[in-house]
């Protein structure tokens, strides 16, 4: 398996947000319960489960992340402004 960085989308150290967005990019649907587990084991992550859970709720308020059962994954919208933003740039 191929080693996943994370890529600081919201400041230059890796916080709840980066965490989740990275690992929702590699595999999804996930539940918070999932993320956190990734997070700790494969990222070496110290972010508490209430903490990832909280950046869970904050993105998909944010339209960031999309929210089916207790299941959360990108956002199509949001991936397509990412990529018309890449483009642009």
């Amino acid at each position: 398996m191929a080693l996943q960085m994370v890529i600081p989308l919201f400041g230059s150290k890796a916080d709840a947000k980066d965490l989740a967005i990275t690992i929702l990019s590699g595999t999804w649907p996930l539940n918070a319960r999932q993320v956190f587990f990734i997070a700790r084991n494969k990222f070496g992550a110290n972010q508490t489960y209430q903490t990832i859970h909280k950046a869970l709720m904050q993105l998909s308020e944010e339209r960031v992340l999309e929210k089916q059962g207790k299941n959360y994954f990108l956002s199509q919208d949001w991936m397509d402004k990412i990529k018309g933003f890449a483009e642009d740039t």
